[in-house]
């Protein structure tokens, strides 16, 4: 208790005089020099943004006068704070600074007063110079009028160099085509509106280009100056004496900081032990929950592989179920077929001969073409479901060590074109196929490639809304990754991306009015996961698909 005495007492006797310093060295106001700053910056930036627009609307790039208004507002905003911070003022600088608000008030009046008889005149002038140049222009165009043409011509360029700069000699040149245009003619109210615009435009100019100089050289931007000139003269007097306090206060700071820094490494020491207890704390924490998060990732992969075994086991046994029923069906379907075509002839030739009959308790005249229609239909019915079977048997087939072969992606992408050949043409008039050179080898399964190619292009074809969409299909060597890379994209209606994470999972379609199964996606992402590879999709609706296949290359 009595070793923190002292430097108790060090440190309030040099925090009491650092308050002492602190009171003298503080400016007089600083906050009256800071609104002064900022309404002097405020006006000379809006003073230069004034003269700019000015010089725009001259020129016919500004198209409204909006912001010369804002401007000038503001200027006089700026004036107005200027005058309060003078009423604020001590009294030697509130007499001292009286004439220069005045005069710079003074010369803000007198610049607001030509900016509205330049608005004017520059708004007559834009309109003229628009309509001569749309007169101008209909008048060129009259192939019938050659020698008015060549007139409207040379007073065109006459007066685009007059508006450049306005010369004397191009003012008399304008005067002497305007004076030479004809009269009489079928175009003299076009000719009449040329001249009276011409001839505005001649009177009205110059007096634009000379409020334009005198808005330039308007004296505000000097007053100011001058306003800030005087304000600072008097206010560095006041800050004079503050400097030498502030002097001493950094002295007198520095040797209180230098007390504190000792008082800090003691403390430091003090408490280092107990930081490094507490990194060690955060460094279990962190420990423990990524062993967490990875023990849940592992439960969730078990749930996972053990409810596509029990999927697996009920497939395999609906597939078998499904499939003996439907064999006799596809087999009487094809025999029924072959009979009524038999039977057609003979019902055919007593029709011709005894007229119409009932067959099945309907005219036969109706039945001729609906008969073969429901035999095939129940046929195709037959073969789609023949088909679902052998996709839901190959889901559910336990897949062994894929083979050790060595072979070329290309030769599978090849050999799946071939296949698909027929489906290809009848699908898209735009297939294209873009094959990697010496690409390095695959170490698999080729016909489990091949199914891969196979399932992405079918999936791809089905999704083109028309034969004029294309699918390209391109591989590469990625040397990042030592892989081969296959992309099957389409130029179809795409994948909403609330379903791209579920384009894999099993009996998932988005085609079920097509006939889609939903299992060729789940059945190609096993064959890429048995090959040690990924399978990623991009796809945005209304914007095609593009499915990505990464094989490791042969070791």
């Amino acid at each position: 208790m009595k070793t923190g005495w002292p430097s108790l007492l060090v440190v309030v006797g040099l925090l009491i005089l650092l308050t002492y310093l602190l009171v003298q060295s503080r400016p007089p106001d600083p906050m009256r020099r800071a609104r002064l700053h900022a309404a002097l910056h405020e006006f000379k930036l809006h003073d230069a943004e004034l003269n700019r627009d000015v010089l725009l609307t001259r020129t016919g790039l500004l198209p409204h006068y909006d912001s010369l208004d804002q401007s000038l507002d503001t200027m006089l905003r700026a004036l107005d704070t200027l005058d309060v911070w003078q009423t604020e003022a001590p009294v030697v600088i509130r007499t001292a600074m009286a004439k220069p608000v005045a005069d710079l008030r003074t010369a803000v009046l007198d610049k607001e007063t030509r900016l509205e008889y330049f608005k004017s005149d520059n708004a007559l002038l834009q309109n003229s110079l628009m309509y001569f140049a749309h007169t101008s222009y209909a008048l060129s165009t009259q192939p019938q009028h050659g020698r008015l043409t060549t007139m409207v011509g040379a007073l065109s360029n006459a007066m685009l160099r007059f508006v450049r700069t306005p010369q004397r000699q191009v003012r008399e040149e304008i005067e002497t085509l305007l004076n030479g245009l004809p009269t009489g003619s079928l175009l003299q109210q076009d000719l009449e509106l040329l001249d009276v615009h011409g001839r505005l435009i001649l009177e009205v100019l110059p007096k634009v280009d000379h409020l334009l100089r005198q808005l330039l050289l308007a004296p505000t931007t000097a007053e100011a100056r001058q306003l800030q000139d005087a304000a600072l003269q008097h206010l560095s007097g006041l800050e004079a004496r503050a400097q030498f306090f502030r002097v001493m206060l950094y002295a007198v700071a520095i040797l209180l900081l230098a007390y504190l820094v000792y008082l800090l490494i003691r403390l430091r020491a003090n408490a280092h032990t107990l930081e490094q207890t507490n990194a060690d704390l955060h460094r279990e924490m962190a420990e423990r929950t990524q062993l967490e998060h990875k023990t849940r990732q592992q439960e969730l992969q078990l749930i996972q592989a053990n409810k596509m075994t029990a999927l697996g086991t009920v497939v395999a046994g609906v597939a078998h179920e499904i499939n003996n029923p439907n064999q006799l069906v596809l087999m009487n379907a094809r025999v029924l077929d072959d009979t009524w075509a038999d039977a057609a002839r003979v019902l055919d030739a007593y029709y011709e001969e005894n007229g119409d009959f009932l067959i099945g308790g309907l005219p036969y005249g109706e039945m001729r073409q609906t008969i073969p229609d429901l035999i095939h239909d129940t046929h195709d019915g037959a073969r789609r479901i023949d088909r679902i079977v052998n996709h839901l048997k190959d889901f559910a087939r336990p897949r062994g060590h894929v083979g050790q072969e060595t072979f070329d992606l290309n030769d599978a992408v090849e050999r799946a074109v071939g296949l698909l050949q027929h489906v290809i043409q009848m699908r898209t008039t735009c297939f294209q196929v873009e094959l990697g050179e010496d690409l390095p080898h695959l170490q698999g399964d080729l016909q489990h490639v091949e199914q891969m190619v196979v399932n992405l292009v079918v999936n791809a074809l089905e999704a083109l809304p028309a034969p004029e969409c294309g699918v390209a299909i391109t591989t590469q060597y990625c040397e990042a990754e030592n892989s081969l890379q296959l992309d099957v994209k389409d130029e179809g209606i795409g994948v909403p991306p609330e379903h791209l994470d579920r384009l894999c999972d099993p009996f998932f379609t988005t085609k079920q009015e097509q006939g889609g199964t939903g299992l060729g996606l789940a059945i190609t992402y096993t064959l890429v996961r048995d090959h040690g590879g990924r399978l990623t999709f991009e796809s945005a609706p209304g914007e095609g698909t593009c499915a990505r296949v990464m094989l490791p290359c042969a070791s």
